[in-house]
């Protein structure tokens, strides 16, 4: 049996599926049969619910950093010149 994860989680290959489906690990095929699952199994929303209450704020932080780091790269390409250049004693010289 799999450590459980959740508090409401008995380590079941469900939780695994339900964790695998909210971070879209799933492939194509299972995605589809696990969908099929949800709309027939309650205790299985409960479950996905769950996962999706514990990974979406990680998520969240992680969409505020991409989006500052995005920034950066645009704010440094807009002052980088595209030419290349080569270190000539102790300045640098474009070629």
């Amino acid at each position: 049996m799999n450590t459980p994860l959740l508090d409401n989680d008995d380590g079941s290959d469900d939780s695994l599926l339900a964790a695998q489906y909210v971070l879209g690990t799933l492939s194509p095929a299972e995605r589809l049969e696990f969908q099929t699952q949800l709309q027939q199994q309650p205790a299985l929303r409960t479950l996905t619910h769950a996962w999706e209450r514990r990974l979406n704020p990680l998520a969240d932080r992680n969409i505020d950093r991409i989006q500052a780091y995005d920034q950066q790269q645009a704010c440094c390409e807009s002052h980088t010149d595209p030419s290349p250049a080569v270190i000539i004693g102790r300045g640098w010289a474009m070629l």
